[in-house]
């Protein structure tokens, strides 16, 4: 057998097919860029067909085949799963930046807030001098135990009220002229 040159029930035996299949090829692909190999004939049955061709070309027919239902529906799902992708990506962006936004501090509301937070501490341990002295001289014996007793609870009240502070006890600019004038 000739593979070069097999007519169209040779060709259609070889390959598992029926002649009207052929046929069907022939008439489909006949006005595409990529038509069904062979030199057709004027009679019926004259036709021949080049075995070698006639593979490469269902192979060459089976991948367009295939790039035409990915280029549709498969395309088409790509390019949506691709645009959810990134409505994601945005969202969590804009999550991420929200949850920055809360945990970045203005530097005024800071600086306010520490301004505040000093000068209670300072007015704290100011303001203790004289109580301090007054509960030294009350000491019935005072020693250095004594007096570094009193001491201490004035200045943890001190400590304590600072490590309270919170950055929503940031003061007015009312209170921050009050202690300015205090000091």
């Amino acid at each position: 057998m000739d593979f070069k040159n097999l007519t169209r029930a040779e060709l259609a035996k070889i390959l598992g097919k029926t002649t009207r299949t052929l046929a069907s090829w022939v008439a489909d692909n006949a006005n595409t860029d990529n038509p069904f190999p062979g030199h057709m004939g004027l009679r019926i049955g004259s036709d021949r067909h080049n075995l070698t061709e006639v593979i490469n070309w269902l192979m060459a027919d089976a991948v367009r085949t295939a790039t035409r239902r990915v280029t549709g529906t498969a395309a088409e799902d790509l390019a949506a799963a691709n645009l959810r992708k990134a409505l994601a990506d945005a969202q969590t962006k804009e999550l991420e930046l929200a949850r920055r936004k809360d945990e970045l501090l203005d530097v005024a509301d800071v600086e306010r807030t520490w301004t505040s937070a000093l000068s209670r501490f300072r007015s704290t341990l100011l303001g203790a001098r004289a109580a301090l002295a007054e509960d030294v001289l009350r000491l019935e014996h005072p020693d250095f135990a004594g007096i570094s007793g009193v001491y201490d609870k004035v200045i943890y009240a001190a400590l304590t009220d600072l490590s309270e502070l919170k950055a929503n006890d940031a003061p007015t600019a009312v209170e921050e002229i009050e202690i300015a004038e205090v000091q």
